[in-house]
C-alpha cells in the first residue's frame, strides 16, 4: 500500500510533503524557469486563474503567465483536461507556431499551480464587447478573417477548438487578433464516437453539441457565426440554459433581425446566418476552410493585412474579477494538496539545450 503521508493522511504521495521523487525533480526545474521572469501587472483573471503579463529578466522580452491552481483543477474533475490542454498547444506550435493563435513557450509547476508561459496577452475581445458595444463593419470582417485563419491553423493539426467565444480571442499589444484557450479542445478522430461529450460554454455550443450528437471542426465556426453576431450587436444571440436554448436554437434566422440587416451589408449577415446553420452538413465551414474564405463577403479580403493589427483603441483591462491573493490562497491549501501526483509531466520546454540537442540528433530505429 505504501506510506501514509502524516500531513493529509492519504497513502503514497498524496500532498506535497510526500511527493513523488520525479515531481520534486519537475518542481525544481520549474522554480529555476520561474526564477527568470517577473511579474509586470495583472491582465485579467478568470474562472480558473490568472493570467499576467511578465518579462524575461535577461531578455526584457514579454510573454503572458498563466496560473491555475491544481487544487481547483482537481475539484472540478478538470485535472485530465488541463494536461490535455498542455498536449495540444505543444502540437499546435509544432514544427512552426501559428501567428493566429497564442502559442506555448513553457510549462511548469510550483507547489500549487500549474503555470504556462505562452505569447503575450493585451486584452480580451470580451472586454472591449463591453466597453465599446458594437463594432464596424470593417473591424468585424478583420477579426472574422483572423479567426477562420486561427482555425485554418487549429483543424489542419486535427483538432477542435470547441470554445470559440470573446473570452477566448484576444488581441496582444499590436491589436492583432489571436484564439487562446485550448482547455476544452480535442484532438479530432473520426473513429471516436464523441456524442456523449456535451463540452463547451453556455450560449455558445453547437446544435449537434447540444443534442448530443457525433461532432467535428463545424462546431468552431457555430461558435464563430455567434462572436461575430454579438459583434455586431453588442448582445448575447442566446441566454438561459442549455436546455432552454435547445427548444430554441432549430428555429434560429438571424437574416430578418433588423440590428443586423439596417446597419450591415447583405453579404455579412449571410456568413453569419450561414455559419450558424442547425445542420451542420449545411453550414459554411462544412466544406473546409476553403469554403469559408472563399464567401463572397470575404471575396477580396487582403488577407495580409492581419499582420498589421486591427486599429482599435486598445486600453488595459480594468479588473473586475477579485483578484484571488496566491498567499492566502496558498496559507489555505497548504498541508492538503491531493492531487499533487496527478500532474506529473505537466512541463514543456524545461529541457537543457544541451540534451535537447542530442535528442534532436538521435536516429530512432523502429
Amino acid at each position: 500500500m505504501g506510506t501514509q503521508c502524516s500531513t493529509c493522511e492519504t497513502p503514497q504521495f498524496p500532498c506535497g510533503n510526500n511527493r513523488d521523487p520525479g515531481l520534486s525533480d519537475e518542481l525544481k526545474r520549474g522554480s529555476s524557469l520561474l526564477s527568470q521572469f517577473y511579474k509586470v501587472q495583472l491582465t485579467f483573471s478568470n474562472e480558473y486563474g490568472e493570467v499576467w503579463k511578465v518579462k524575461n529578466k535577461v531578455t526584457s522580452s514579454t510573454y503572458a503567465m498563466h496560473e491555475r491552481s491544481k487544487n481547483l483543477m482537481y475539484q472540478r474533475k478538470e485535472h485530465l483536461l488541463i494536461i490535455k490542454e498542455n498536449r495540444i498547444m505543444q502540437k499546435l506550435c509544432t514544427p512552426f507556431p501559428s501567428p493566429f493563435i497564442v502559442n506555448i513557450k513553457y510549462a511548469c509547476q510550483d507547489q500549487y499551480s500549474l503555470i504556462m508561459i505562452t505569447d503575450p496577452i493585451h486584452s480580451r475581445l470580451s472586454y472591449h464587447i463591453k466597453q465599446k458595444r458594437v463594432f464596424n463593419e470593417d473591424q468585424i470582417k478583420y477579426i472574422a478573417a483572423s479567426i477562420v485563419s486561427a482555425l485554418e491553423s487549429v483543424h489542419s493539426k486535427k483538432v477542435i477548438h470547441r470554445d470559440i467565444r470573446p473570452e477566448n480571442i484576444v488581441f496582444d499589444g499590436s491589436g492583432r487578433v489571436k484564439l487562446t484557450n485550448f482547455l476544452l479542445a480535442r484532438e479530432n478522430d473520426p473513429h471516436i464516437d464523441n456524442s456523449i461529450d456535451q463540452t463547451g460554454t453556455n450560449g455558445y455550443i453547437s446544435p449537434e453539441v447540444l443534442f448530443r450528437k457525433s461532432h467535428s471542426y463545424q462546431v468552431d465556426y457555430y461558435g464563430l457565426g455567434i462572436v461575430l453576431y454579438e459583434l455586431a450587436t453588442g448582445a448575447k444571440l442566446f441566454h438561459g440554459t442549455n436546455q432552454e436554448i435547445t427548444k430554441r436554437i432549430e428555429f434560429l434566422d438571424v437574416m430578418n433581425r433588423g440590428e443586423l440587416t439596417s446597419k450591415y451589408s447583405s453579404q455579412m449577415v449571410r456568413f453569419i446566418s450561414q455559419l450558424l446553420k442547425f445542420d451542420e452538413k449545411e453550414r459554411l465551414g462544412s466544406g473546409g476552410v476553403k469554403e469559408v474564405k472563399g464567401h463572397e463577403w470575404l471575396e477580396g479580403f487582403e488577407w495580409k493585412i492581419l499582420g498589421k493589427g486591427l486599429k482599435l483603441a486598445l486600453g488595459e483591462e480594468e479588473h473586475e474579477n477579485v483578484r484571488v491573493d496566491r498567499e492566502e490562497l496558498n496559507d489555505r491549501e497548504r498541508g492538503r494538496l491531493l492531487s499533487q501526483n496527478l500532474y506529473i509531466g505537466y512541463q514543456f520546454g524545461l529541457e537543457d539545450p544541451v540534451e535537447t540537442q542530442l535528442r534532436k540528433n538521435t536516429v530512432h530505429l523502429v
